[in-house]
């Protein structure tokens, strides 16, 4: 996967991580590969490949990052449902967006207000969602459970430098990738 430049140049591209639009113009997130994401910057559509683009459409993760999202995901939401905080609160979880994606796909339903889509058990697939994962049970057996549909919504937060005169530059200073859950 290639990411090319104005130049003709090509750089070599670990993932598209996200696309926004910019005054009618499309963006790409790219993480460059060997780079930090530190180092990773938006991109004009015009300059990343179709390869690439198709790839950040339809991704295949590596399954042990498939897996660690999931974990990380089941982790929290039973730390979540423990708590009772899913029916008061949001909480978010680090999960990469191209594992949402491949996961996800065109599943979940768009609510009429808000942000995310509405999921419901089976749009979470048992190939790597375990039995059972929605449900949480105490030391005495007593347990609690997701009471579908939930909400989930895939946000990158891009944090950008400042300049001294403390305005924020269009110099991407970096991201992380969340899920939202509500």
């Amino acid at each position: 996967m290639n990411g090319g430049s104005a130049s003709g140049a090509f750089y070599p591209v670990e993932r598209v991580v996200a696309s926004r639009k910019r005054k009618r113009h499309t963006e790409y997130l790219v993480l460059w590969e060997g780079y930090r994401r530190e180092e990773s910057s938006w991109v004009p559509e015009a300059d990343v490949t179709v390869t690439a683009k198709r790839t950040f459409l339809n991704p295949q993760p590596p399954l042990r990052i498939i897996n660690d999202s999931v974990s990380n995901f089941i982790i929290s939401l039973a730390a979540s449902l423990r708590l009772g905080a899913i029916r008061k609160c949001s909480f978010s979880v680090p999960f990469r967006m191209d594992v949402f994606r491949h996961l996800f796909n065109d599943s979940g339903v768009k609510p009429i207000r808000g942000h995310g889509k509405n999921y419901y058990k089976d749009d979470f697939a048992e190939r790597y969602f375990p039995s059972g994962w929605h449900i949480v049970h105490d030391h005495l057996g007593d347990g609690c459970e997701v009471d579908f549909p939930i909400r989930l919504h895939e946000m990158v937060i891009s944090f950008y430098h400042k300049s001294e005169d403390g305005t924020l530059t269009r110099k991407l200073q970096s991201f992380t990738e969340v899920l939202v859950v509500n």
